[in-house]
């Protein structure tokens, strides 16, 4: 079980402390039943574009990572040409990387 999805306890505890499963946010179980859901599936999502769309350093790292480094990022959307376009400083440290897996996912063929 350890070489097809990983250790479950280690799921379970990236559930709880990466993607706010730890604290359930309303009282009622439909409601929480539905976040549960949100939160399973911001992770597969996340482990998804990890293992199949980013550079090679970041197929081990951690949704705070991912967080930090792709999400976190200090751009600026500029018009031009009436196309929106983001601009990532030069001085970013995972810049490269964020226009690699960009480009990646870009590539992706369309749903039909």
């Amino acid at each position: 079980h350890r070489r097809r999805g990983g250790i479950p306890e280690d799921t379970i505890r990236q559930l709880k402390e990466d993607f706010g499963l730890i604290h359930a946010p309303v009282a009622n179980f439909a409601g929480n039943w539905l976040w549960w859901h949100a939160c399973a599936l911001a992770h597969n999502v996340a482990r998804w574009i990890r293992d199949y769309h980013l550079p090679a350093e970041f197929r081990r790292c951690r949704g705070k990572r991912l967080r930090l480094a792709f999400f976190n990022v200090a751009a600026r959307v500029v018009s031009h040409a009436r196309q929106l376009w983001l601009r990532i400083p030069r001085s970013h440290r995972w810049g490269n990387a964020f226009i690699e897996a960009l480009t990646r996912i870009r590539a992706l063929p369309a749903f039909a």
